[in-house]
């Protein structure tokens, strides 16, 4: 037998195929699934191209299973029912090790590898050796590399007020020189008024100009990296794992994981501590100090008031309010954060009762959308305002249409609403709904439909992570959007799939 040659193009490794491949089909040299198969003209012993080539170049003139004569120039292609069948496998991608999950009928590999949105490419900034997925490559050379050059989105701005600030400072030396030349006391008090209105105006030109700066400034600084944990796995299983998303590396570590698995939970920041509750049986709550350089879990010594697998809560003051989205009951509760912990029951959500919902807190007001019935599962457009200090709820406009499982954020006074589901299923559309006046715009609308998925906004960037697709199930994918833009695209996948995750930002200290 010959020897198996160690390069790994002479055939397909079994752990690459979807469903194990039968022994027939591997090359009796490298061991491998067939790759452009041939055969011995005699036995129709069938080998991998490049292996028999290998063999009757480097070796012999024999086939290495019977031993009988055999050239380069008289090996035989395999019989097209076996082509036939190979090029039905399902098989991994070539770059599967760096983030894509599809599986490729065999005889597409080749075409998708080509335009695979996960292979390697190396920055084209000077200086910068980093290499990053092909789809995150013009994100990274714009956005993140340390080596970009950063475009002035205001220079041409700058340009007009300076020349605008020239023509002033002109202005000036003709008035001086008019003057110089002037006999009466009246003509020398109407100039020096119009000389007031003119530093006036420069003043005004010259806070412009600051303005401006400062908005270069805050767009340009460090994103804040973001966290995300639990959720559930593809198969079903509530995962304890987390995950960091770092911007200067462009990629997803892992962290210390949570003490339980939990799923649809809910979390909020208090004093630089993150708090996850609800999501599994337990009625304990774990908690993450984000201030410290090793993220390390604990637990809380408050706990829920109840068991509730979809809660969901917003935090005012020094207390937590509580809000039960799984229909177990309609009330909704306030934890104290404060070192007696007490909690206590607030009052009833109006009917009809519902489950599934979303929640943002503005203040002392706290707006909840859509949901889907605890009784009947019927879709809601419904919103809901709650006043905290009042314990009172008024109905505000509703969504365009009813829809459960949003993730949210909020922006300023209004809140983005992403995806979903529905009544066409999951969804890609995104919402910015105005917590005062009611009214809601249609914003760029995602990559992927998700229900069920965690968002958060860092600077004028929004983060969107994990849920169910539409024709997917749970994903791993993320995408991001920034505010002002006009479309989404993808960052790196996170290590785990994630349905119903958390997720939060990371204080910049933190980010190492």
């Amino acid at each position: 037998m010959a020897c198996c040659p160690s390069e790994e193009k002479y055939g397909y490794e079994d752990s690459r195929f979807e469903k194990a491949v039968d022994a027939h089909f591997h090359c009796s040299i490298c061991y491998n699934v067939l790759k452009e198969q041939m055969m011995c003209r005699n036995n129709e012993h069938i080998f991998c191209r490049g292996c028999i080539t290998e063999h009757l170049t480097v070796n012999s003139h024999t086939c290495p299973e019977c031993n009988e004569d055999l050239t380069v120039e008289t090996l035989r292609r395999a019989p097209r029912v076996l082509s036939n069948y190979l090029s039905e496998l399902k098989i991994k991608c070539n770059y599967s090790t760096r983030g894509c999950q599809e599986y490729i009928r065999l005889e597409e590999l080749d075409s998708h590898v080509e335009n695979c949105g996960f292979a390697p490419m190396k920055c084209s900034n000077e200086e910068c050796q980093m290499v990053v997925n092909k789809r995150e490559i013009i994100h990274h050379e714009s956005t993140v590399c340390e080596f970009r050059k950063v475009k002035c989105h205001s220079c041409k701005k700058l340009e007009q007020d300076m020349k605008a600030i020239n023509e002033k400072i002109e202005g000036m030396e003709v008035m001086k020189e008019k003057m110089e030349g002037l006999a009466s006391k009246e003509d020398v008090d109407d100039v020096k008024g119009l000389m007031v209105q003119m530093f006036e105006k420069l003043r005004f030109l010259e806070n412009t100009i600051q303005i401006s700066s400062a908005i270069n400034h805050a767009s340009n600084t460090l994103m804040e990296d973001v966290l995300v944990a639990g959720g559930w796995d593809r198969d079903g299983n509530r995962l304890k794992s987390v995950e960091r998303f770092s911007w200067k590396k462009n990629v997803w570590e892992r962290v210390s994981s949570m003490n339980v698995g939990r799923v649809a939970a809910t979390s909020f920041v208090y004093e630089n501590q993150l708090f996850v509750a609800g999501g599994c049986d337990s009625d304990a709550i774990e908690v993450l100090h984000l201030n410290e350089c090793r993220l390390q879990w604990g637990e809380s010594v408050a706990n829920v008031p109840y068991g509730c697998r979809t809660l969901r809560s917003v935090v005012y003051q020094n207390r937590a309010v509580l809000f039960c989205a799984c229909g177990k009951t309609d009330y909704c509760a306030e934890l104290y954060l404060t070192v007696s912990y007490t909690c206590k029951q607030l009052c009833k959500i109006p009917e009809p009762a519902r489950k599934d919902y979303t929640v943002v807190a503005f203040e002392h007001k706290v707006l909840i959308w859509g949901g889907q019935s605890a009784t009947n599962n019927s879709l809601l457009d419904s919103v809901l305002e709650f006043d905290i200090n009042t314990n009172e709820f008024k109905a505000m406009p509703a969504l365009p249409c009813a829809v459960h499982s949003m993730a949210a954020v909020r922006w300023g006074d209004q809140a983005i609403l992403f995806g979903g589901f529905d009544q066409d299923g999951q969804s890609r559309k995104v919402y910015m709904y105005n917590s005062k006046t009611g009214t809601t715009t249609q914003l760029p609308s995602m990559l992927e439909e998700r229900s069920g998925c965690a968002a958060v906004i860092t600077g004028n960037t929004i983060v969107v992570m994990g849920g169910r697709g539409k024709t997917t199930g749970r994903v791993r994918s993320v995408e991001a959007f920034t505010l002002g833009g006009y479309s989404w695209r993808y960052l790196p996948a996170m290590n785990d799939i994630r349905g119903l995750p958390i997720a939060t930002v990371l204080p910049t200290r933190n980010i190492r």
